[in-house]
């Protein structure tokens, strides 16, 4: 109960940062900018995932590796963000995966699934 109660509170402040970040970022670059820079952040963020184990990346090397690989995509897009503003789109990133899969896991957790009866042996 309280962990979900933490995870909401967490996912909050995250999509309220995210927000406040969002308009900061939209008035310095164009919107097309930002919508592919978070686009980029997502998709940096699975990559690390991906990688994370074949590679033994711990916590600070997968922010690294989503780094890097954020960085390198968005410079070929023409956006040239901070690593500060990487990081926190990373970050919301990071949330809103964790969220999903969350989701996804309590979803999984509550289908019953009945066992099917094999029609041919009740005759």
């Amino acid at each position: 109960m309280i962990y979900n109660v933490l995870k909401d509170v967490l996912t909050l402040i995250a999509s309220v940062g995210l927000g406040y970040l969002t308009v900061y970022i939209r008035s310095h670059y164009t919107a097309k900018q930002a919508q592919t820079a978070e686009s980029i952040a997502r998709l940096a963020v699975t990559f690390a995932q991906q990688v994370a184990n074949s590679l033994g990346l711990d916590s600070q090397g997968k922010l690294n590796a989503a780094l890097t690989q954020a960085k390198e995509f968005a410079a070929k897009h023409g956006i040239n963000y901070t690593d500060e503003q990487w990081k926190t789109l990373l970050e919301a990133a990071v949330n809103i995966a964790k969220k999903d899969w969350e989701d996804v896991k309590t979803e999984t957790q509550s289908t019953v699934v009945e066992p099917v009866k094999d029609q041919s042996t009740q005759q």
